[in-house]
């Protein structure tokens, strides 16, 4: 999902399910939640971070740019603009649709970006 201080909407679908650094560290996170991420070598001892310790770490940095929604890749979600519609119109029930509407309620319950400054004139 793209998002801009005052709007969002669900990103192209791409060739690869990869193809971001934050779809990356989920799939990983996801795929290989408890194998090693990052090794560093500090003073001599090594510290070693797992996926699911790396993507937590991102969460907690970013809380107000991650959403602890996740949009799976679905094949409804890359069907539906073939037929002109949204995945929900296309199919509401499907696993994509109902994850965007949960991502949805998740930007709602956050409430519109502090630094967004309405423009409209009020007379």
């Amino acid at each position: 999902m793209a998002a801009s201080p005052g709007a969002s909407a669900p990103a192209a679908p791409m060739e690869s399910s990869l193809d971001t650094f934050p779809r990356l560290l989920m799939h990983h996170a996801r795929v290989r939640g408890g194998r090693p991420a990052v090794r560093e070598k500090d003073m001599g001892i090594w510290q070693t971070w797992t996926w699911a310790q790396v993507a937590d770490e991102v969460r907690s940095h970013f809380p107000a740019q991650v959403l602890r929604t996740l949009v799976p890749r679905s094949v409804r979600i890359s069907e539906a603009p073939s037929f002109g519609q949204t995945v929900m119109t296309y199919d509401p029930t499907s696993s994509g649709a109902l994850s965007y509407l949960e991502a949805a309620s998740e930007l709602a319950d956050r409430g519109a970006p502090s630094d967004v400054v309405d423009r409209g004139e009020s007379s």
